[in-house]
């Protein structure tokens, strides 16, 4: 499935008029506006969404501050979906938010996320279900959530949130994807392998970690 989304998504941005349009107004908005495009507009289209989601991030952080943010996007601290640390743990939390009122998903552990690794995590939701997932694995169920509003969203960072009281991400995130509808198990085994350094794509022989700088791999007897 999310083979064909990213399909999909491809030939829209790259062989539709509407996707090479907003691809243009990404790369020079005055160069578009110039051609008599309606920036505003697709600027304005390009950031409504909301609905059933996926968040596929792949995160490592040097310091568990305090709930601080790989990805937050909402309209300051409302009708926003947020991934984090729980407080100042290696607790994985994943939040909707409609209007002020929040659903929230935690991992099993507050050890789950360790320091100094990238983790590749999943968030989902989809219906009243949400789900999240830490290198592959399932961490969290919650089955009275609710999806994102569908709406523009004014305010989506990277590395921060959307609440004053949150820490800044001390760490660094390497890749972030959003799709619309929710990843199955097998398409987060796909994507978390997708991600894994080569050497452990080889087979069970080959153990690697994802840490700060390079893969480390050894080889089993």
């Amino acid at each position: 499935a999310s083979v064909l989304l990213t399909l999909g998504i491809m030939w829209f941005l790259f062989r539709s008029r509407t996707g090479l349009t907003l691809r243009a107004i990404g790369d020079s908005h005055d160069s578009a506006h110039a051609l008599g495009k309606p920036v505003l507009r697709y600027r304005y289209a390009a950031v409504v969404f909301g609905g059933a989601i996926t968040v596929e991030v792949v995160v490592m952080w040097n310091a568990f501050n305090y709930y601080s943010h790989p990805f937050d996007c909402g309209n300051g601290h409302s009708d926003n979906f947020v991934v984090t640390n729980d407080g100042a743990t290696g607790q994985l939390r994943w939040n909707v938010r409609q209007g002020s009122t929040l659903k929230a998903i935690y991992s099993g552990s507050t050890t789950d996320l360790t320091l100094g690794i990238r983790h590749h995590i999943v968030t989902t939701v989809v219906g009243t279900t949400m789900k999240s997932y830490i290198d592959g694995v399932l961490k969290g169920t919650k089955t009275d959530g609710w999806e994102p509003t569908t709406m523009t969203r004014s305010n989506c960072y990277i590395g921060k949130s959307n609440d004053a009281n949150s820490g800044y991400l001390s760490g660094e995130v390497s890749s972030l994807k959003l799709y619309s509808g929710a990843m199955t198990q097998a398409d987060v085994t796909a994507a978390y392998i997708a991600h894994l350094p080569a050497c452990a794509q080889g087979g069970s022989a080959s153990i690697c970690a994802m840490r700060s700088t390079n893969a480390v791999c050894t080889t089993s007897a």
